[in-house]
């Protein structure tokens, strides 16, 4: 009897530790999509930065689906600020000014992991001071006296 019994919990315990593990892979996939929409969203911005210099404008937007993370993304750009304010969420810069960011929003939380300085300031309403770019919005981007301009289309 008591080699029936090691051997049940041995494979308890075999069992705890794979469900243990299948549940470690499935948190850092979830995760790790989120990081490569925010790349992709990020390259996206570069490619239309490039063609607003390059080609005479550029357009950006960011998909008006809802995600099944629950989460959304912004584009965020921390002009002369650390931090900017968008819908009662707070964005906060790495520490650097004049850096775009992709910015996911999830319960209220934001993390703005994806980041890029451009060189040049973002313009959007005239202001460089920042803004942010919410879903479902679409922005034309024009380079302009040494600045790339957002406007709404």
């Amino acid at each position: 009897m008591l080699s029936g019994e090691f051997v049940n919990l041995a494979l308890s315990a075999i069992g705890i530790i794979i469900l243990f593990l299948l549940s470690v892979a499935i948190y850092n996939a979830f995760f790790e999509s989120r990081d490569e929409t925010s790349k992709s969203y990020l390259e996206f911005l570069e490619e239309e930065i490039s063609n607003a210099r390059n080609e005479g404008g550029g357009e950006f937007f960011i998909w008006n689906i809802d995600s099944k993370e629950g989460s959304e993304y912004y584009l965020v750009y921390f002009g002369k600020r650390l931090v900017v304010s968008y819908g009662g969420i707070d964005f906060i810069s790495k520490g650097e000014k004049n850096t775009a960011c992709i910015c996911l929003v999830e319960s209220e939380a934001s993390y703005c992991n994806s980041c890029k300085s451009f060189g040049k300031p973002l313009i959007f309403d005239g202001s460089t001071d920042g803004f942010v770019i919410p879903r479902g919005d679409r922005y034309v981007i024009n380079y302009e006296g040494g600045s790339y301009a957002f406007k709404t289309v």
